[in-house]
């Protein structure tokens, strides 16, 4: 669905959520080092998150759920070729991860799992600020 913000109010609220994945990126590692796991791959997930929101609202387009994040991912950004479409599928293994850790019974997340997924998480990140940076959206450049 698109949305109804102004240019100017749409960039803030990237450049809002680029910092919000940014952060959260940084208290990932932090959670890694002390063997935090689980809490590790909900974060990581909700960087990417944050990141992949900071690109749509770029879009004008919002969405209600999850799973439809990464259909708009997909149909805005994937489809067009501005971002590769590993780097979707690893955004989607990291969902995939967090919603087990999260909801699944007896079921954790592990060191060798956890730093793979960082890493793609890490990439996705870095790919949504690269395409935001070129349409001149990062946090303190308002």
């Amino acid at each position: 669905m698109k949305t109804s913000l102004t240019e100017g109010d749409r960039k803030a609220l990237s450049a809002y959520r680029i910092e919000q994945a940014e952060k959260t990126i940084q208290e990932v590692g932090f959670l890694i080092e002390n063997n935090l796991l689980s809490t590790a791959a909900n974060r990581l997930y909700y960087a990417c998150y944050y990141a992949a929101l900071a690109l749509l609202v770029m879009e004008g387009v919002s969405t209600s759920t999850h799973m439809g994040v990464k259909s708009m991912l997909s149909l805005h950004f994937v489809k067009n070729n501005i971002m590769p479409r590993e780097i979707l599928h690893g955004y989607i293994l990291i969902f995939e991860c967090r919603q087990r850790n999260d909801y699944d019974t007896f079921i954790e997340v592990d060191r060798e799992e956890i730093d793979g997924l960082y890493q793609k998480g890490r990439a996705f990140v870095n790919c949504v600020i690269d395409i935001l940076n070129v349409r001149d959206v990062q946090p303190g450049n308002l």
